[in-house]
């Protein structure tokens, strides 16, 4: 198997590759905000745009701008580079948001091609270490809120034995679980994917017997709630049927990293 931190690599420099044609580009904004010599520089080529004009095209608004959509997307290989390496700064679910807006679905196949893959190599990269630049939870934020799906990601997961993979899965449930609340857990800054069904699924089948005696136990003791919930008629109905009533037994411990492929 190829090393996944030169597929990494190797997907970074195909999406430098298919975004390097230069188009003519001309761009307004908000003039409360930046001067000429700003749309001038971001009208420019995108390798001489300073970090923080980088930044800027994600933290404003997309009304901000007048062409966001081309703004970002010849902005993407720096933007997505940066996120990679933790260079950006951005909070993941802004970021998610900001692709979204960007619609890069309706970008040439070639494109979308190159980001798509990047997701999957920058997820497998992260499986493979620990810690990480980028936790895993933050990665799949944005992989999964922009790609609306985490069924193909969550797969990638369940097929990476690591240990370096298990002590994700182990931040992941205390993230999204304990600060967030995984019974209703949606993700993008204006929560455009709704991540709970394909979430418990996944937990509690490929990857359960991978976590911990606690946090199955957590997780085991917060279905029941949601069914007993469900049961009497209270609350909202986060999980689908098949998934609130199947909250699986105790298991014998997680596999031990000895047992598992680096």
């Amino acid at each position: 198997m190829t090393d996944p931190f030169q597929q990494l690599q190797s997907a970074l420099d195909l999406l430098d590759e298919q975004f390097s044609s230069p188009e003519p580009f001309t761009l307004r904004g908000c003039t409360h905000c930046y001067g000429e010599k700003d749309f001038e520089v971001l009208s420019g080529p995108v390798d001489l745009v300073p970090d923080d004009l980088v930044v800027a095209t994600l933290l404003e608004v997309p009304s901000h701008w007048s062409d966001f959509a081309g703004l970002f997307r010849r902005m993407t290989p720096r933007i997505l580079r940066a996120a990679v390496m933790e260079e950006l700064h951005v909070f993941p679910d802004v970021l998610a948001t900001r692709i979204l807006e960007a619609g890069w679905q309706q970008w040439p196949a070639p494109q979308r091609d190159a980001v798509t893959g990047l997701w999957h190599a920058w997820l497998r990269a992260i499986l493979h270490q620990y810690p990480s630049s980028v936790p895993a939870s933050a990665a799949l934020e944005v992989i999964a809120a922009v790609t609306g799906t985490l069924k193909p990601w969550l797969d990638i997961w369940s097929d990476t034995l690591t240990p370096a993979a298990d002590r994700h899965l182990a931040d992941l449930v205390d993230r999204w679980n304990s600060e967030w609340g995984m019974e209703d857990l949606r993700l993008g800054a204006m929560d455009e994917f709704h991540a709970t069904p394909e979430l418990t699924a996944w937990l509690q089948g490929a990857v359960w017997n991978r976590l911990g005696r606690t946090q199955q136990d957590e997780l085991s003791r917060m279905w029941r709630i949601l069914a007993e919930s469900a049961a009497n008629g209270r609350g909202r109905q986060a999980l689908p049927d098949h998934v609130r009533v199947a909250v699986p037994q105790r298991s014998s411990p997680p596999l031990s990293s000895s047992r598992l492929r680096s």
